[in-house]
C-alpha cells in the first residue's frame, strides 16, 4: 500500500489547510487517496489540538504549529510549554 495510506495524516492535513488555496482535504485529488475515515480522524485530531476551529479553519495556534518541523501533537506540546515558561 502507498505510504499515504499507512501513515498519520495529521501533519499533511495541517500543511494543506495552511496553504492559501482553500483546499477541501476530504475532496482533494490525492494521487493515492487515503480513506475518508483517515482524513476525518486527522481533522478531528487537529480540532482537539486547537489547530483548526469547528468550521475547519486554521487557528493562530495551528499556524504556529505548522511552522515547526514537528508532528502537530509535539508542536502543540512545545508551544504550550513555551507559553507556560517551561522552555525558552
Amino acid at each position: 500500500a502507498p505510504e499515504i495510506q499507512r501513515s498519520s495524516l495529521v501533519g499533511t492535513v495541517l500543511h494543506l489547510k495552511t496553504l492559501k488555496l482553500s483546499i477541501d482535504v476530504l475532496h482533494f485529488d490525492f494521487l493515492d487517496p487515503p480513506s475518508v475515515e483517515s482524513l476525518e480522524d486527522a481533522l478531528r485530531q487537529l480540532h482537539v489540538l486547537g489547530a483548526i476551529d469547528v468550521e475547519g479553519k486554521v487557528t493562530d495556534m495551528g499556524l504556529e504549529m505548522a511552522r515547526l518541523p514537528l508532528d502537530p501533537s509535539l508542536a502543540r506540546g512545545m508551544l504550550e510549554a513555551q507559553q507556560l515558561g517551561c522552555v525558552e
